[in-house]
């Protein structure tokens, strides 16, 4: 087995830094979103610490909220706060004058007793008034003795924080070694994942940290039935299976879908068009449409979009045309370091297209 603190020097400083933290920690407490309690191993949002003296809560002793200890470790001070640092830390700062062969012999014997016991279904064995507890036995294998088995873990608080939308607690927790596709919540619904809880919340940028982290929404896609209680994101999973697209609106119409900049849906529709929703699709793209597309920075598909228009007949009529090239102008006038501003060789393109396919007439498809 080996052994994190075979080093004196590394021993030393851990306990040294345990002291360090536990004492007058209440600005450091304060500063953190995350504690951890080398007494009882266990971990709490910091805003749960108890400030015994509440008239001095920057240079207090805080309290764990579980066994009322003041061993406090708050996250600020640099350290992860997961089960396997916990174990280390109340080691040396407990056991920093016990550490000789005797007490070595007595880790020894409950490093085989807990392989044992987790071999035979991860039951913990009972070692005099004490539960032994097997840290991070998927890396380094570190044994510690508490004298209550923690009630909180990371995992735990980790559910706490991303039920209560508290994305900074839930991202901390992550960076501190929570894998979160391996949690979910499964007492409401069906299986709750942070991923899923970003994404309803429309926290993207949280979502795409949790994914890059391991997240999925595996859990959310797997149930058919209607007795289910589904999440949105399940029920959307649900339906496009069955054919249904909760994207895709089956009453717009061609320029409904141009003039919102909906290229994929209006794809589906050029087909079965008449000439007049032709003219009024391709009118509908060059004006709403474009405009629409500059901003989510897709105008060069809105540009490849618009020749299938004129090839299945569409025209635009005069006043169309000069009310987009007037629009078109605008978009040119723009500084050229404005990130709206359409570029030459993409407003040529347009204007060469709208001058060649404008009709005297709307739905005749006759040039002019």
């Amino acid at each position: 087995m080996k052994n994190e603190l075979t080093s004196m020097q590394k021993y030393e400083k851990m306990h040294s830094f345990a002291e360090r933290a536990i004492e007058r920690n209440g600005g450091a407490v304060r500063k953190s979103l995350v504690c951890g309690c080398i007494n009882c191993g266990n971990i709490f949002l910091a805003e749960k610490a108890i400030f015994p003296h509440v008239a001095d809560e920057e240079h207090d002793t805080t309290l764990c909220p579980n066994c009322m200890c003041d061993a406090v470790i708050p996250d600020s001070l640099g350290m992860p706060i997961n089960k396997r640092s916990l174990a280390l830390l109340e080691r040396a700062f407990y056991h920093y004058h016990d550490d000789d062969a005797e007490y070595q012999k007595r880790l020894g014997e409950i490093d085989e007793a807990m392989h044992k016991a987790f071999s035979e279904g991860d039951k913990l064995p009972e070692t005099g008034e004490a539960s032994a507890k097997l840290l991070d036995k998927d890396e380094d294998i570190v044994i510690t003795e508490y004298e209550h088995i923690p009630k909180t873990t990371a995992e735990e608080v980790f559910i706490e924080a991303m039920l209560a939308k508290r994305w900074d607690v839930v991202l901390k927790l992550v960076e501190f070694g929570v894998k979160p596709g391996k949690v979910r919540h499964t007492d409401v619904a069906d299986n709750l994942s942070a991923l899923g809880l970003a994404l309803e919340a429309g926290e993207y940028e949280v979502a795409e940290k949790l994914y890059e982290a391991g997240d999925r929404l595996d859990d959310y896609c797997r149930h058919e039935g209607p007795d289910v209680k589904f999440s949105p994101l399940a029920l959307i999973a649900v339906w496009r299976r069955s054919g249904r697209d909760l994207f895709y609106n089956e009453r717009a119409s061609l320029s409904e879908c141009c003039r919102k900049g909906l290229l994929l849906q209006a794809k589906s529709l050029l087909a079965n068009s008449s000439l007049k929703e032709l003219d009024r699709a391709a009118a509908a793209l060059l004006n709403d449409g474009l405009l629409a597309s500059v901003f989510s920075f897709g105008y060069a598909e809105t540009i490849k979009f618009l020749p299938r228009i004129f090839r299945r007949g569409g025209r635009l009529s005069v006043r169309a045309r000069d009310e987009f090239l007037e629009g078109l102008e605008q978009l040119e006038k723009a500084p050229k370091s404005a990130w709206w501003r359409i570029d030459d060789e993409s407003a040529a393109e347009l204007r060469n297209l709208v001058m060649k396919y404008t009709s005297r007439t709307p739905g005749t498809g006759k040039g002019e």
